[in-house]
């Protein structure tokens, strides 16, 4: 919340020190026209680093794409405000048990609008593709953890299987 107040706030402060006389008014027109600039800028802001305004105000998860197994497993990708740094996007696994499992894929994330889930029954295997990365993302749902893209090496322990950040609800039976 604070990527998207933080800079409109700072305009509004600045706007009201010079209606008090704290700090001296624009002059003229090229003035004004600071002024609004200014203020649009920081409407903007949260848009030009990749922060969807809507997102940040309502707190909806999003359901990204999802697919299904032959054995009934069902595996669905979410994407939501984290409220502190960016997007949160998930994995969630539920196998046909009723066991649900919540594995990361991401948890500073940019906004993403959809990404592809495709099943491979036969290795036990989702792949799992967002358009606006090349990666492919591997969830093994035999071992329970998502192996890395080769080609990111910004995020090393979040995939290492011993340290992986999972939630799973056990069945009601």
């Amino acid at each position: 919340m604070i990527i998207l107040l933080a800079p409109l706030l700072v305009v509004i402060c600045v706007i009201f020190s010079v209606r008090a006389g704290n700090l001296p008014g624009p002059r003229g027109v090229a003035g004004w026209i600071a002024a609004s600039c200014a203020l649009v800028g920081a409407l903007g802001w949260p848009l030009a680093i990749g922060v969807w305004p809507p997102d940040v105000l309502s707190g909806r998860t999003f359901v990204l794409a999802s697919a299904a197994s032959q054995t009934g497993d069902r595996f669905q990708v979410v994407h939501y405000w984290n409220y502190s740094d960016f997007y949160t996007t998930e994995l969630e696994h539920l196998s046909a048990d009723g066991t649900l499992k919540v594995t990361q894929i991401d948890w500073d994330d940019t906004k993403q609008w959809s990404c592809e889930v495709r099943v491979i029954d036969e290795e036990k295997k989702v792949l799992i593709t967002f358009p606006s990365e090349p990666e492919v993302w591997e969830y093994r749902w035999d071992l329970g953890y998502i192996v890395a893209p080769y080609n990111r090496k910004d995020i090393p322990f979040m995939l290492n299987p011993r340290r992986r950040t999972t939630l799973t609800t056990p069945s009601k039976a």
